[in-house]
């Protein structure tokens, strides 16, 4: 009720500067007044004319010129935004002008630009929680995920109120194979009451580690609420889907996935796979071909190729692929399932398992939890595919 009152009273006080502006229109204080309202309404587009008019009428004037970013970046139009806050922040050094360009640029994809764009200011031990949640995921896009770590453990007793913070830093430890920080930080983020994205993710994914697949689309779902425009929660719905069997489901959320992670070689493993077991070998020898295309030198991708050969009784095919697999990697799990393949020990369902799970342990797909949950849920569902008569 409180807020309500407080949006109301904005919504009041917005109104009545913009009829006193009506009769003032280059009032300087009443502009920056109505963009201020206007934005604290979350309504960029209300602000918006006041804020061209206002740099109009004083082109020179960096507080001006900084609301009207704020307005774009509102609007999350980062490249408009980005170039205004550039140029302050090359006139004035200033945190807060660092993070608005940072956040601009973080949301271009230019994360390591972020980071150089922090870089000056970055040490202070009191950064905001936006701030540092920044940091953490811009290190942890760049691959810097021990300094994500880093950063997370230097902050975390001040901000374990701050469930944003706590989700990026879930996510963060979810891909560096701490699962047990990951699911402590994730629970902490979703007890808020928030509904974070990273949260959901790490959330959905250690239901999939579970075998938990309802559980696991009912959390990707609503994280693709949030973004349906992030990569991995395709490819999670598209796992969570195979492993209920749904190929049709998981084929066409696999195939969104590869377009918006059009270089993730897993991606298009994982689509490879998904496409055999619904009984489209072509469409399955297209994706594995792709992930050739990205790294010639992945052992599983031939691995894969040798087995879809062996099932198909193309033993030359075969044979070729598992040692091209296995000299890239010995160890190969696609390698070793081929082989017990081309053995005829197929036919041996316990067996064929118990040696294949053997080879994947130890071993994490893309959001890094235990393959081998994963793996059994794909060999029974491949089973059957390879066998139709059992």
């Amino acid at each position: 009720m409180q807020q309500q009152t407080s949006q109301e009273e904005l919504t009041r006080q917005r109104d009545r500067t913009e009829e006193y502006l009506a009769a003032d229109p280059t009032n300087k204080k009443l502009l920056t007044r109505a963009i201020e309202l206007n934005l604290a309404l979350s309504n960029p587009a209300g602000a918006e004319p006041h804020a061209a008019a206002a740099v109009a009428a004083f082109p020179q004037d960096p507080m001006i010129v900084c609301l009207q970013a704020h307005v774009f970046a509102a609007q999350q139009r980062w490249s408009d935004a980005a170039p205004v806050y550039a140029a302050l922040l090359s006139q004035i050094s200033d945190p807060d002008l660092a993070f608005s360009l940072a956040t601009c640029q973080f949301w271009l994809g230019q994360h390591q630009a972020a980071l150089d764009t922090m870089a000056p200011f970055e040490h202070a031990p009191d950064l905001p929680a936006a701030t540092v949640t920044l940091l953490v995921r811009a290190n942890h896009h760049v691959g810097k995920t021990a300094r994500a770590i880093e950063l997370i453990e230097q902050h975390e007793a001040r901000l374990s109120a701050d469930p944003v913070f706590l989700a990026a830093a879930s996510l963060a430890y979810a891909d560096s194979n701490k699962g047990a920080e990951a699911l402590r930080l994730s629970e902490a983020a979703l007890a808020h009451g928030a509904r974070p994205i990273e949260a959901l993710v790490v959330s959905a994914t250690l239901c999939l580690e579970n075998a938990d697949a309802d559980g696991a689309l009912a959390q990707f779902q609503e994280a693709l609420a949030l973004n349906p425009q992030e990569g991995r929660i395709w490819n999670g719905l598209g796992m969570a889907n195979l492993l209920k069997r749904d190929f049709p489901a998981a084929g066409q959320q696999l195939e969104r996935a590869t377009e918006l992670m059009p270089s993730n070689i897993a991606n298009w493993t994982l689509l490879g796979w998904c496409r055999l077991m619904h009984n489209q070998p072509a469409e399955a020898d297209a994706a594995f071909a792709r992930a050739l295309e990205l790294d010639p030198d992945m052992s599983e991708t031939h691995g894969s190729i040798a087995f879809i050969a062996a099932l198909r009784g193309e033993r030359g095919v075969a044979e070729a692929a598992l040692q091209r697999a296995l000299r890239l990697n010995p160890q190969s799990v696609t390698g070793t399932m081929t082989r017990m393949a081309l053995d005829g020990k197929l036919n041996d369902l316990e067996q064929f398992r118990s040696t294949t799970l053997k080879a994947t342990a130890g071993r994490t797909n893309l959001f890094g939890v235990d393959f081998n949950v994963v793996a059994e849920r794909v060999l029974d569902a491949a089973y059957p595919a390879a066998h139709p008569e059992q």
